[in-house]
Formats: C-alpha cells, sequence, structure tokens
C-alpha cells in the first residue's frame, strides 16, 4: 500500500481509500456502518483497521527486539537477562512476550 501512496500509478497501481460509509442491513433494510476500507486497483477491499493493527503490533515488538540488543550491551556479570516466553505459555489475555530473569549462569559460577 505504501509504494502506491509514493508512486501513484507506478508498479503498484492506485491505492483507493474508502471513509466510513452507510450501508444497508441486506436482511433487516437498517442502516449499518461500514468501517473503512482500502484496495489496491480492482483488488477486494479490505479493512484499514486489521492492518494498522499489524502495524503496530510489529512495531511494538521491534521496539522490544532493540531494547534487548541494547540490554546485550552491558557487562556480561550482570545478574539478570532477557528471556522470552514461549507462546504456548503465554496468556492470551495479557500476551507477553519476554521477561526479566536471573542469569543462571552466573548463579552457578556464584554458587560452586
Amino acid at each position: 500500500m505504501r509504494n502506491a501512496v509514493e508512486h501513484p500509478g507506478g508498479y503498484a497501481g492506485y491505492l483507493y481509500i474508502h471513509n466510513i460509509e452507510i450501508a444497508s442491513d441486506t436482511k433487516t433494510k437498517r442502516p449499518v456502518l461500514v468501517p473503512p476500507t482500502w484496495n489496491l486497483n480492482n483488488e477486494p477491499r479490505v479493512p484499514i483497521l486489521n492492518d494498522l493493527n499489524t502495524y503496530i503490533w510489529n512495531v511494538l515488538e521491534f521496539a522490544e527486539d532493540i531494547l534487548v540488543l541494547s540490554l546485550e550491551k552491558f557487562d556480561k556479570k550482570f545478574p539478570i537477562v532477557v528471556a522470552q516466553i514461549p507462546e504456548e505459555e503465554r496468556d492470551p489475555s495479557c500476551p507477553v512476550r519476554l521477561r526479566m530473569t536471573l542469569n543462571q549462569e552466573l548463579i552457578r559460577k556464584s554458587e560452586t
């Protein structure tokens, strides 16, 4: 989509953005709000909110990765490390991906 915005009519074609619309429900004939959508050329419309949710999720994961990479620059004797929680152990109501934990290797060395 971004390529179509930056180079309209180029390789990607044209980006069409459709604002919130009022449509008629086929069963009840009552008006309903249709969320904003977008599409390239003659492709089917897709909800913008789904794509924005994906972008936000990816940016947050990227920020977490940058934080972890910066923490790796600490002295290797620092007793706390970042560990990734396996997907099957994550709570769906609070999907935390990373946790701070004690460096088990340093703990073993200090016990000996």
